[in-house]
């Protein structure tokens, strides 16, 4: 890992640390879209919300299968040196999540922890779509009028449970929810609903590399035949392999950040047992209600904190696409 070859130093001391791995033209796109939107006419949130940005060039797949990028030594050593609150690697679109992060949280030596998430990006044009949703998406939804959760599930008594469960704790903190569970909502209302920018959307259910398992299948195809309002900002999947890379097929949830339909998706990249998953989403949802945590790596860290060790196992099977510090809505 070489040095930094761009930094930038906000003007806010608690600004969060994003360290970014990407090759020169794409870091080099990153960055330039980072300083025009901290300049005076492109800054959204002037309270210190934007992250402090450093880019390392040339992340090398040099590393054996697990951590191709030596991303679990490399960050551990920086953490411990330079704390950061998350790390983002952009790597070709041809390595899925599970072959290019060792996970989403990684601790230092120090105990210290960060979170980590992928892009796949082959040119800089590949993340233009992306950039554009982070932008509209920068600036945290304080006002709890104008933040939702949108909450969907497979239409098997389990899954509906589950989000039932979702629901009923959110309601309880009088958070605006819309239920759009698969046993009273059509596809094509959901897909309406993802194209309209929830701030956040929870699904339960079957889920594969090509989609969801509910509403009678869901495909990216149905996803895109409603024209885009609002990127979500975050897209939770509490299902199988969403995030699971074929040699064909570009994951399901990859396609809702690469197309700027999301800032941020958190999936697995393998099968997750129900039962295990269904606490593993409870301690999610609790850490959500609290409306404490800024954003997706917040959340993900206090999570890996508080799980049990079958639930941790589990949460090393997700990953993140996207903006690991997509802001998160404070409910107040």
């Amino acid at each position: 890992m070489s040095t930094p070859s761009v930094a930038f130093t906000g003007a806010s001391a608690d600004r969060r640390r994003l360290l970014v791995l990407a090759p020169p033209e794409l870091g080099a796109r990153i960055a330039a879209w980072s300083e025009r939107e901290r300049s005076p006419a492109g800054a959204r949130d002037p309270s210190g919300a934007r992250p402090h940005l450093t880019i390392l060039d040339r992340p090398n797949p040099d590393g054996p299968r697990h951590d191709p990028y030596r991303l679990g030594e490399r960050l551990a050593q920086l953490l411990d040196t330079a704390p950061f609150d998350a790390a983002l690697l952009v790597a070709p679109r041809r390595r899925g999540p599970a072959r290019a992060l060792p996970g989403s949280v990684i601790r230092g030596r120090s105990g210290v922890t960060a979170t980590v998430a992928l892009l796949q990006a082959d040119r800089p044009s590949d993340l233009d779509p992306w950039l554009t949703a982070v932008q509209n998406l920068s600036a945290p939804r304080q006002d709890s009028s104008s933040a939702s959760v949108t909450v969907a599930a497979m239409g098997k008594r389990i899954y509906l449970e589950i989000a039932g469960d979702w629901l009923a704790r959110m309601s309880e903190e009088g958070i605006p929810v819309h239920d759009l569970r698969a046993d009273r909502t059509r596809r094509e209302a959901l897909c309406a609903a993802a194209a309209a920018g929830p701030s956040v959307l929870l699904y339960a259910g079957h889920g594969r590399a090509r989609g969801w398992g509910g509403y009678q299948a869901l495909r990216w195809n149905h996803v895109v035949a409603h024209p885009l309002k609002q990127a979500a900002g975050t897209v939770i999947s509490v299902a199988c392999q969403t995030l699971s890379r074929t040699r064909s097929l570009i994951p399901f949830g990859t396609r809702f950040v690469s197309s700027g339909r999301a800032g941020c998706y958190l999936g697995a990249v393998a099968p997750i047992p129900i039962e295990a998953s269904r606490r593993l989403s409870d301690h999610l949802v609790d850490e959500l209600v609290t409306g404490r945590h800024p954003d997706v790596a917040s959340l993900l860290r206090a999570v890996t904190a508080r799980v049990d060790p079958e639930s941790a196992h589990v949460l090393g099977q997700f990953r993140i696409v996207g903006n690991p510090l997509q802001p998160l809505p404070s409910w107040t």
